[in-house]
């Protein structure tokens, strides 16, 4: 049961990777296009802004599940105890806040641009589409970072941190 539920557990790194893959190709294809046929594409702006949108969001999901984030902990690392704690309970507070806020303010921009009904220039694709990863991809980055903070809780330790010690 496990193995069927892993690819909806992995669908924003799926798509992530998608996404990346459907850019590079058109981002290829674009350039022979332009400077080997001579013949540039009119639609390549809107599929490349397409994907980098989504890609962005749910690339941001899937590092805050894995916990691959960039962190510099070097100054955290110095504090006492006591202070360390009160840093992760900040930072933990203002990421939830940021993730909420952008969450719910994406979603009434999407909800604006589905009500005005625009589209895009050439391919004619909904802006709400487009933009509907910014919601989206602030929720599940959301629940992710939920879920990789009560794990810390539970193990005591980040996943990362956890296999360096194994290692040693």
């Amino acid at each position: 049961m496990r193995h069927l539920l892993r690819p909806l557990v992995n669908l924003d790194l799926i798509l992530a990777g998608v996404c990346l893959v459907a850019l590079l190709c058109a981002t290829i294809f674009g350039v022979i296009m332009r400077y080997v046929v001579n013949s540039p594409l009119t639609w390549m702006e809107e599929v490349q802004m397409l994907c980098i949108i989504w890609l962005v969001f749910f690339g941001g999901s899937a590092a805050f599940r894995l916990q691959a984030h960039v962190a510099i902990e070097i100054l955290v690392d110095a504090m006492p105890r006591w202070m360390k704690k009160a840093v992760e309970v900040i930072i933990f507070l203002v990421v939830t806040a940021v993730l909420l806020f952008i969450a719910y303010r994406g979603y009434e921009y999407v909800a604006r641009l589905a009500g005005g009904r625009r589209v895009s220039n050439v391919l004619r694709i909904p802006y709400a589409l487009t933009y509907a990863a910014l919601p989206l991809g602030a929720a599940l980055m959301l629940v992710n970072f939920w879920a990789a903070e009560i794990k810390k809780l539970i193990v005591g330790k980040t996943p990362t941190v956890r296999a360096e010690e194994e290692k040693a």
